[in-house]
């Protein structure tokens, strides 16, 4: 005898839940990497301006570095991302490129905002453990040659476990780092296959084990 499979639990919200469901839903709030967001920008605001704005800054800094390489595409992402198959990477790394430039970009801003302590610093992407250990390591030294970073500083880095290895944690952690975000999104098969995204929860129990 077939006994049909049960059906996956409902979650019933309150009516005090559901009012502010309903208001957030209807919210349309800005994704928080893209500050300011598009519909304040102005093309009269000037490189002299940003300089300016930025002498202005009293307060402690956070440093955002988005890293924007992926080896697959996840169908529900919205960020600003290339995808670069490991045989793509194997003719030219673009790691590299982004190292360059920001090698320049980090000399601009901290000379823009001199003496300023940094509290927390940030990596997301894309996927930063798409940059190889060395490659991090690399990173970090750019950061830490031209910005105050503060002992206890809060650092944090978004981290793929389908690509991230022990070499890539351990290296985070010896520079200092505290904080690591896993993009898991779902273990059902039928979903990870929709988005594109598939992994195993024992090669997500292994990353959170090395983290």
């Amino acid at each position: 005898m077939h006994t049909p499979a049960a059906a996956p639990p409902r979650f019933h919200l309150s009516p005090e839940q559901r009012i502010v469901y309903r208001r957030y839903a209807g919210l349309a709030l800005p994704r928080h990497t893209s500050y300011p967001i598009a519909p304040v920008w102005r093309e009269d605001y000037r490189p002299v301006d940003f300089r300016a704005d930025l002498a202005e800054i009293e307060a402690p800094l956070s440093l955002y570095v988005h890293l924007p390489f992926c080896e697959r595409l996840c169908y529900y992402c919205a960020c600003t991302k290339e995808i670069v198959p490991p045989a793509k990477r194997r003719e030219h790394d673009p790691a590299e490129d982004v190292l360059a430039g920001l090698h320049l970009e980090v000399n601009r801003l901290a000379d823009a905002v001199p003496h300023r302590t940094v509290r927390q610093v940030h990596l997301g992407g894309g996927s930063p453990t798409f940059f190889h250990a060395h490659q991090l390591k690399r990173l970090w030294h750019l950061l830490a040659g031209r910005f105050d970073i503060a002992a206890d500083a809060e650092l944090a880095v978004e981290i793929d476990p389908r690509i991230t290895t022990r070499e890539q944690l351990s290296v985070l952690r010896e520079i200092g780092f505290q904080r690591a975000s896993l993009g898991v999104q779902d273990f059902a098969p039928r979903v990870q296959l929709a988005v594109n995204r598939q992994h195993s929860f024992d090669l997500v129990a292994q990353t959170v084990a090395w983290c």
